[in-house]
């Protein structure tokens, strides 16, 4: 039985449901753990939800059940049980304890759309796990930090051709900041709400992307429907 979904489903239902500050904190709290693997007592701690680990076994749940519009009813297992959870991570008894490990289309749908990974560092080309980072020679898994509807490069390309390397709500340089390092660091984001795109989307680089700093692009997905760039530059008093 399968509970498999593309990242592009995930990407899509998290852009157009409603997120509670506790939704994020459970699911910040899957991509800041260990193999983004947690026990219902390690999340209840770690995303800060009173009641123990029966109210993350509620809170997990919930946040499921909010996919169940987009992804679709879950089969019941052969218990007939439907386990809300599959919509989220896959689980597993060990030592007496049952584990729940973030779907991997999840966290690529979560850093797609500007979430951040405390357990590694998180660039627009690659994420890094502390972990692996030190204990496996693979190193770096190699993922692709860009809407999973743009699925040219040269889309890419072509918007910084036009607006160039400087942010565009903040303004921010990062080659000023930080030296070439920095130098083609700047994140793409899309303009159009994810609602509003088909499977053969075909990006326009000028209208419908804007080159924009890792600190903005993680600002304007705080909400759904993103923010827009002036009401980013609002916020920010500009």
């Amino acid at each position: 039985m399968s509970y498999e979904w593309p990242s592009e489903q995930f990407e899509y239902a998290l852009a157009n449901m409603r997120l509670t500050d506790t939704n994020r904190r459970v699911l910040q709290a899957f991509l800041d753990a260990p193999s983004h693997t947690l026990t219902a007592h390690s999340l209840a701690e770690a995303a800060a939800l009173p009641g123990g680990w029966s109210a993350a076994n509620l809170r997990i749940g919930e946040l499921s059940r909010k996919f169940a519009s987009t992804l679709g009813p879950l089969p019941n297992a052969d218990d007939g049980d439907p386990h809300w959870w599959r919509y989220v991570a896959t689980g597993k008894w060990q030592d007496g304890r049952f584990y729940w490990t973030l779907r991997p289309q999840l966290k690529a749908a979560l850093l797609g759309l500007g979430w951040q990974a405390a357990t590694g560092v998180v660039s627009e080309w690659g994420e890094v796990p502390a972990a692996q980072a030190q204990t496996y020679a693979e190193g770096a898994v190699r993922r692709v930090y860009v809407n999973a509807y743009e699925r040219n490069q040269a889309a890419r390309a072509a918007c910084l051709d036009h607006y160039g390397h400087t942010c565009q709500v903040c303004k921010t340089d990062l080659t000023q900041v930080y030296g070439e390092v920095a130098r083609g660091y700047l994140q793409v984001h899309h303009l159009r709400p994810l609602a509003d795109l088909q499977r053969e989307y075909e990006v326009d680089p000028v209208r419908d992307l804007l080159p924009v700093c890792p600190n903005c692009h993680t600002m304007l997905h705080r909400r759904s429907p993103p923010y827009t760039p002036e009401e980013l530059r609002q916020l920010m008093g500009q």
